[in-house]
């Protein structure tokens, strides 16, 4: 049950923000009137910093985004491979209500938004792409996805391991409300000796990475089967998460958001202690955080956790966003934490990361407005019900926070992860 506090008549911001020359293009790949492009490569090319490139219905080809644009579905847009590279610092590039094949993020100086994205592939395009894995985040600062599904395919008959559904690389990496799934391994068909394939990790972080998955899942991919009669063994279950050394996650949401290991392939000769997948790998050096998420093996003789972890005491706060972020429509931003506590939320309209040391979650947007919500109740979710104001142009951007408040002591406790609403 969620405690709302209902403020329907209450705008997002107090006035509309001056969005200098930006200016609006729309793709439709059947061309007609009002349309400014019918390919998305193009109309990113045309396009100025701060400018909004609006698709419909269609199927387009992968293009490759390198500036601060927004580029948002208004209908049910499939594209090719989507690659966002080089994004300035002090520039925002984001993308919204797509479905695609693969996504790269690399060297973005700016902060990458990435809401309601389903992302999935064919064993195929996966074995030919220059990209191996279904998502990639390779040195970027601040990429976010909220609210997306990114699913790596299993490879069925192909001779490859699976593919992992995201891996972080040297960058900073939200998860809220999203899901990831590694693939299952392949096989070779026919007869002969083989070993099984490995399933793919549902998540991987390495090379320094940091990722805060809130209210989200992951699943590794199941390994395939050996040959028996060689004395092949199967492949192993990929990990539903599995951080390198030097590498950090904060898992934190509610009993029903999963991490979870795949299952290895037959025969299991006992070669390896780790056959199945387990919920979350932390390799010796990394370091794991976690509260609330169901975190299981793919087969109760496996850890589900292996390797050094944190439980979050008391559980980390959460914050999801509901509703269809369009001007004139009611939305709804619920928090998940500790009775007792006293919660706020604080918008702006900058996606920021600022550790300034004090809680583990840092400090993700800037203040333009605090809304006090009050005592969180023995319920442990309170919800803030807004409308997006009718004035929102396409592109519109407003970025939320919790702050969980220890009354009593006037101290902070904890900080949950952002959600934001993007206007299209």
């Amino acid at each position: 049950m969620t405690f709302a506090i209902s403020k329907v008549a209450l705008a997002l911001a107090l006035a509309p923000l001056a969005y200098g020359q930006a200016t609006t293009w729309v793709v439709d790949d059947s061309g007609g009137a009002g349309v400014n492009f019918t390919d998305i490569g193009a109309a990113i090319a045309a396009a100025s910093p701060g400018d909004r490139v609006l698709v419909r219905d269609g199927t387009y080809a992968a293009f490759t985004l390198d500036k601060g644009l927004f580029v948002l579905g208004t209908g049910l847009v499939q594209t090719g491979n989507v690659t966002v590279a080089g994004v300035p610092q002090g520039s925002v590039a984001a993308l919204a209500n797509l479905r695609t094949r693969q996504i790269s993020v690399t060297a973005c100086g700016g902060p990458v938004l990435f809401d309601s994205i389903l992302a999935t592939t064919t064993p195929s395009a996966i074995i030919n792409s220059a990209q191996y894995h279904l998502a990639v985040v390779t040195a970027s600062l601040d990429v976010r996805f909220q609210r997306c599904e990114l699913i790596a395919p299993a490879m069925g008959l192909a001779n490859w391991s699976g593919a992992a559904g995201l891996v972080v690389s040297g960058s900073r990496v939200e998860l809220s409300s999203s899901r990831v799934q590694g693939g299952n391994g392949g096989k070779v068909p026919g007869s002969g000796c083989w070993e099984g394939n490995f399933g793919g990790h549902g998540l991987s972080v390495q090379n320094f990475g940091r990722v805060h998955a809130a209210r989200s899942s992951a699943l590794g991919g199941n390994g395939s089967n050996g040959t028996n009669l060689c004395g092949m063994e199967g492949g192993d279950g990929g990990h539903g998460a599995r951080i390198d050394a030097t590498s950090s996650c904060v898992i934190a949401g509610i009993s029903t958001d999963s991490f979870r290991g795949g299952l290895a392939g037959a025969p299991d000769l006992g070669q390896g202690l780790l056959s199945d997948g387990s919920g979350v790998y932390v390799a010796f050096g990394g370091e794991l955080r976690h509260s609330g998420v169901t975190i299981v093996a793919g087969d109760p003789s496996s850890p589900d956790i292996s390797g050094a972890a944190t439980l979050a005491v008391p559980a980390d706060p959460t914050l999801e966003f509901l509703g269809v972020p369009q001007a004139g429509n009611a939305v709804q931003f619920v928090t998940h934490a500790q009775p007792g506590f006293v919660l706020r939320l604080q918008q702006g309209h900058v996606p920021l990361v600022v550790d300034d040391e004090v809680v583990e979650i840092e400090r993700l947007n800037n203040r333009i407005r605090i809304h006090p919500l009050g005592l969180i109740p023995n319920t442990g979710s309170l919800a803030l019900d807004l409308t997006v104001p009718a004035f929102a142009p396409p592109g519109w951007l407003r970025i939320f926070q919790g702050y969980e408040i220890d009354g009593a002591a006037n101290a902070l406790v904890q900080r949950t992860n952002s959600a934001f609403t993007l206007v299209r």
